[in-house]
């Protein structure tokens, strides 16, 4: 007989919970319903991941079949670094510029970035790249991802 005494109150704390829950429930629908949304989308987004590519690096590996590709992008980079305009080319793609940058016209940055635009997109398949001043780090122009068109900044 103890035994069915024990095993009652379990039932019955449980049950208080459950309409604990149901009360708070019902007096926080707005709440809950997100609540309800976000663990929803969660758990769809667990079930069923994503298969878009992933965005591609502007700085990736070249493929054999772009090669010459990288090697015109290297060329011109090295034709602008003896000139001195270009300083250094960081890893990530950004181009850090020297003092003949603020000599040029707004024209000359807009077509000097539209050469390099075209070229970092044949041999890597992206167009988003910043330049920026080689000794204050500021940037100075760069190409936009979203329409891959040039912007001068100074």
């Amino acid at each position: 007989m103890e035994n069915k005494n024990n095993h009652q109150p379990e039932s019955l704390s449980f049950k208080r919970i459950l309409s604990a829950v149901r009360s708070w429930i019902n007096k926080h629908r707005i709440i809950s319903g997100f609540g309800s949304l976000a663990v929803l989308f969660v758990s769809l987004t667990l079930i069923f991941p994503s298969n878009q590519p992933v965005a591609q690096s502007p700085v990736a590996q070249p493929s054999v079949t772009n090669v010459a590709d990288v090697q015109a992008l290297k060329d011109f980079e090295v034709k602008w670094q003896n000139v001195g305009l270009i300083d250094s080319v960081n890893s990530n793609g950004t181009v850090y510029v020297d003092s003949p940058w603020y000599l040029m016209t707004v024209q000359q940055k807009d077509e000097f970035l539209q050469q390099l635009e075209q070229l970092k997109t044949a041999a890597f398949g992206g167009c988003n790249f910043d330049v920026r001043d080689a000794y204050s780090d500021e940037k100075v122009g760069g190409v936009t991802l979203f329409f891959c068109s040039p912007e001068v900044d100074r």
